[in-house]
């Protein structure tokens, strides 16, 4: 199990990579947005591990469901942006939707995921849990 600065690197890592791929390539906006959201995934799990009373989830139990429910109710404010992310990521992944994802995401849709929510849910995820992420 990663502890607060495995998932905190891995969170860096991450936001990193989606921000250079936004400036240098944003033809490949999809990994990007795929990257932003790892990002946040990572941010979240760095604060849930500093508190012993998060409960771990249950091995059969749908993994990203179950930290969508804790962000719901430990970060609340973390949620829409969370939430975002993480359906654009499915969007560019999955093609869940019947219109092109090139279409929906544009790279200044892109960008606004990138340079938007993803802040704002780091943000968001330390006012709740008291900790630095920077």
């Amino acid at each position: 199990m990663a502890d607060f600065l495995e998932h905190l690197w891995q969170a860096k890592h991450n936001q990193q990579f989606a921000t250079s791929t936004l400036t240098t390539r944003p033809d490949f906006r999809d990994w990007a947005i795929t990257s932003a959201f790892y990002s946040a995934l990572h941010y979240a799990e760095a604060c849930f591990s500093t508190r012993r009373d998060i409960p771990t989830p249950n091995i059969d139990e749908n993994l990203h469901a179950f930290r969508l429910q804790l962000i719901k109710y430990e970060a609340p404010r973390a949620q829409g942006p969370y939430r975002r992310l993480q359906n654009a990521c499915w969007d560019v992944r999955y093609m869940t939707t019947r219109i092109r994802w090139t279409e929906i995401y544009t790279v200044e849709k892109a960008r606004e995921l990138v340079t938007g929510d993803l802040p704002r849910c780091r943000e968001e995820l330390e006012r709740a849990f008291g900790v630095n992420l920077a």
